[in-house]
Order: C-alpha cells, then structure tokens, then sequence
C-alpha cells in the first residue's frame, strides 16, 4: 500500500492529511510506502516529522516531494535566493 502525507500549513487544522487506498483520515497501521508532498522544504519538518519518524522506525519506506526550491523563505537580505535554495538543497541530502 502507497501512503500519500499532504504537509501544508494552510490546511485547517495545521494537520497532515493522510491518503491510503480506501479514503482519508487517521491510519491505523504503519504504511509500507510514503509520499509526503510539501509546499516548501521545511512544512514536513513543522507538520508530519513526528509521523514520519515513527513510520521510518517501524520500517516504512519513506520519499518526499516539495514543491518549492525554499529560495524565498528567509528575512535576510544578505543572502539571494539562489544561494538560499542551494542551502536548503542541502539540508535535504
């Protein structure tokens, strides 16, 4: 079975929106795959990482999608936005 997290903040709520074969809402059991699809590189971190630590831990293959470079998440206007989203490329290695 393939399990699709939604992470966006924007969602009421601020809760990840958990896809399974059969519907949505709240698994019971831990999906064997993962696809967790992010707006930005650090939503997962903010709004599933908990989650997905623990299906990590009981053996769940897990891949992320995100959507965004992240080139634009930042108040310092001493970086540009290419070198921020090679920062951010970075932290997700």
């Amino acid at each position: 079975m393939l399990s699709l997290v939604i992470c966006d903040p924007a969602m009421l709520n601020r809760t990840p929106l958990f896809v399974q074969t059969g519907g949505f809402g709240q698994m019971d059991e831990t999906p064997q795959k993962v696809l967790v699809v992010s707006p930005h590189p650090d939503d997962a971190d903010f709004w599933c990482s908990g989650t997905i630590a623990k299906w990590l831990a009981d053996g769940a293959t897990v891949r992320y999608v995100l959507c965004t470079d992240g080139g634009k998440g930042t108040t310092n206007s001493a970086i540009s936005s290419s070198e921020l989203s090679e920062i951010r490329e970075q932290e997700q290695a």
